[in-house]
């Protein structure tokens, strides 16, 4: 058997811990997805931005248009929402 030279154990060497790494990468990947899934999910319905534009889904075209022009008149909209 021939010894192996410097740059060939080198090569040998990082060839098998970018494997290591891949296959450390994917095991993880594997039993934390259902974590990742269901805290997405969490981050999405539970966002304060994603409840406001719930609330302004549910508007109706009038207070909308309202609310629009309080946006670009920068007045105090409050009470006439609330009418």
């Amino acid at each position: 058997m021939a010894r192996a030279t410097i740059k060939s154990k080198i090569y040998i060497g990082f060839i098998i811990l970018v494997m290591l790494s891949v296959f450390i990468f994917g095991v993880l990947s594997w039993f934390a997805r259902d974590y990742i899934i269901d805290g997405a999910k969490k981050i999405q319905h539970n966002s304060s931005l994603t409840r406001q534009v719930d609330d302004l889904r549910a508007l109706s075209q009038e207070k909308a248009i309202v609310l629009y022009q309080g946006v670009l008149e920068k007045k105090n909209i409050h009470d006439i929402l609330l009418h």
